[in-house]
């Protein structure tokens, strides 16, 4: 089992540095206000990929700052462009504009999901065991794509499709809020 995630990304030609410290683990869990999954810290302590796409591990701040943005963003497009919203955001205020602004509120009052790669995100809910992964365009587009990690890279990076079936995840905010069902 040592070495998976290195060997999935080697395999999809995507380089990666050295593994986070517990230091550095403390700082994104500070940033993003969550305890990260067993798996995603096993992940990060093995390896950070590095590239196009791939968050910066070396600046939590600037990455949960970056992830409320591009949420709260897809929430925003959403609301204007396709009447979206969800009884979990509170009741709708008639403007489009203080909608908006309630609904920013409302994502920023919940810990964040973590980016792994471009627009999917590693959802924080579950600290043991597998880290599910979702991928998020708008709240109205926005699918599980993968059941952990290691399925997800070899999914995303080596078209290969998990050997499990989906599992049940703990996630209310994000899950029911997004419209995603398992």
């Amino acid at each position: 089992m040592d070495n998976d995630y290195k060997n999935i990304l080697t395999k999809a030609g995507i380089l990666y540095g050295d593994g986070l410290d517990e230091r550095a683990i403390g700082a994104i869990e500070a940033a993003f206000r969550v305890r990260l999954p067993v798996e995603l810290r096993i992940f990060l302590t093995e390896c950070t990929p590095i590239g196009p796409g791939f968050p910066d591990w070396t600046a939590p701040s600037e990455m949960a700052r970056g992830t409320l943005e591009y949420i709260c963003e897809a929430f925003e497009f959403d609301i204007e462009h396709n009447g979206y919203w969800h009884p979990l955001l509170g009741e709708r205020p008639s403007s489009t504009l203080r909608a908006i602004v309630q609904a920013r509120s409302v994502v920023n009052s919940h810990p964040l999901p973590v980016p792994i790669y471009g627009h999917r995100f590693v959802m924080t809910n579950e600290v043991s065991g597998a880290a599910p992964v979702i991928s998020i365009v708008q709240p109205g587009d926005t699918v599980v794509y993968s059941e952990n990690i290691k399925d997800y890279l070899k999914q995303e990076f080596l078209n290969k499709l998990p050997d499990r079936s989906p599992i049940t995840t703990n996630a209310p905010f994000w899950y029911e809020v997004l419209g995603i069902t398992m």
